[in-house]
């Protein structure tokens, strides 16, 4: 399991990207350790196991923090789309809640979070 942590400073966001990978071990253990809820594993272990391709972006508002989580892919062409998908909610969700609709703003944060998410997907 690969996890990166960063923080979009500018929006005062914390996000945590989970990577699962085919070697991983104890899942549930590891999601609950990083925030994510029972309800969620609960409902989301079942495809993840099965290696079903995709990933979920979980937000909370109210503390203004995110989780992206990328299922096992089975080709580097599936996790990219897989992991645009995500980061785009991500954008969204971050952009919804400061009530920004600016298309330079948008441009400026997909930038970052890409930056960013290249730590782990170079």
């Amino acid at each position: 399991m690969l996890v990166l942590k960063f923080k979009t400073e500018i929006y005062d966001w914390v996000v945590t990207y989970i990577e699962i990978t085919h070697k991983d071990n104890h899942i549930k253990k590891k999601l609950k350790k990083h925030g994510l809820s029972k309800a969620y594993i609960k409902d989301r272990l079942p495809h993840i196991k099965k290696n079903h391709q995709g990933g979920d972006h979980v937000c909370n508002y109210n503390f203004r923090e995110s989780i992206i989580v990328i299922y096992n892919c089975k080709s580097k062409k599936a996790k990219t789309n897989v992991v645009a998908h995500e980061k785009r909610h991500l954008e969204d969700s971050i952009l919804t809640h400061w009530g920004i609709n600016d298309r330079e703003a948008n441009a400026t944060l997909a930038g970052y979070i890409a930056e960013m998410l290249l730590k782990v997907n170079a």
